[in-house]
């Protein structure tokens, strides 16, 4: 800023010396480089002992206005700590009067004065120099501390929030496995029970949703989760949810006939998830509505069409002959189609239901 107000301060009409052009020329094109000194010290400082030389051949008997761009150069270098630059341009400052005047007058009083005007605008400019480096310093000093107290806050609270999800999902997690034990010993009892069953069933499966709901929470506080779109295991993730839901339904006397095909390796985490949903709300639909702990079939098959991997989910299980069997569930519909995906509800034969679920995984 102090060297932006000198060059402005050299373009006023009062520094003005001679209305040559050429004079006229070169003094505003000094303040112009005086200015310029503040954003490119080594460029405007070389270039302005260039010019200190062509103005002392044209005007030596004139004030030779390309000292104050070394003066500034300096000043600058110095600010920024480029202290073999900052050597360089200093020496070459205090031979700029040995320049101006001949040989013959390098004795003469002028000589002099000169290298005292030049050593009272070097040493302003070296404690202006001075001054600005220690205030940028200081700027920099603050900054980091600042940002060292940010990260410190940031680790705390992370580590905050990482010990209270494993504590909460240790407490949550340890009550869930004895309801599942329990869930376990009641479907073992005799003699069993068609009703109890079905809601020892249902009951497993709200275990399981719970459990993986947690486990999700749990990496989404502890930052472990992945992004939306970044690819996951998609064959051995649904496998394992598949299999940990039928372990489930197992304590209510339900043994589904499984068939499950190829399936992609990788989709997209998003994806997964939502086909996960998908499967657990399908599988509690057999749970709820069928007439049969007999004859569930669930079947999985991966197909290409028109250049999307599509799955295929198929349930089929026995139902009250006053089933209304065209309506579709209103809430495996829902969650299908914010997937893009359908959902069909068809008869495979009286008294059976089909539920067809398309979901698309990849492009």
């Amino acid at each position: 800023m102090v060297v932006v107000l000198i060059g402005v301060t050299g373009l006023l009409p009062s520094a003005v010396e001679s209305h040559e052009l050429p004079y006229l020329v070169m003094h505003y094109g000094a303040s112009v480089l005086v200015i310029c000194s503040g954003f490119a010290p080594t460029t405007s400082g070389t270039l302005g002992f260039v010019l200190f030389a062509l103005f002392t051949t044209l005007y030596p008997a004139l004030l030779n206005p390309f000292t104050t761009v070394g003066e500034a150069a300096t000043a600058v270098l110095l600010s920024n700590r480029l202290l073999w630059r900052f050597t360089t341009f200093t020496m070459i400052l205090f031979m700029l009067p040995v320049l101006r005047f001949a040989p013959s007058e390098v004795a003469d009083s002028g000589t002099f004065g000169a290298y005292v005007s030049m050593l009272f605008g070097w040493t302003l400019g070296a404690i202006l120099g001075l001054t600005a480096s220690g205030f940028e310093s200081r700027v920099h000093q603050e900054i980091r501390r600042r940002e060292t107290t940010v990260r410190e806050a940031e680790r705390t609270l992370f580590e905050t929030r990482r010990r209270f999800a494993i504590d909460a999902h240790d407490t949550v997690s340890h009550g869930l496995a004895a309801q599942a034990a329990i869930i376990k010993m009641l479907g073992a009892r005799t003699p069993p029970s068609p009703s109890g069953d079905e809601q020892l069933a249902e009951l497993a499966l709200v275990n399981a949703q719970t459990q993986f709901q947690l486990r999700r929470l749990l990496a989404r506080l502890t930052g472990k989760v992945r992004e939306q779109q970044s690819p996951v295991p998609f064959d051995r993730e649904f496998r394992t949810a598949l299999e940990s839901l039928l372990t489930a339904t197992e304590a209510g006397g339900f043994h589904f006939k499984i068939s499950v095909a190829s399936l992609p390796a990788w989709a997209p985490a998003d994806v997964l998830e939502g086909t996960l949903y998908a499967l657990q709300e399908l599988i509690t639909n057999v749970v709820k509505h069928s007439n049969s702990r007999e004859g569930c079939t669930l079947r999985v098959n991966s197909t290409r069409h028109a250049g999307m991997t599509w799955l295929t989910i198929r349930s089929i299980n026995v139902v009250e002959a006053d089933l209304d069997m065209r309506e579709t569930p209103r809430t495996l519909s829902m969650r299908v189609a914010q997937m893009g995906g359908t959902c069909n509800v068809s008869t495979e034969s009286p008294g059976r239901l089909q539920v067809e679920v398309g979901i698309p995984l990849t492009a």
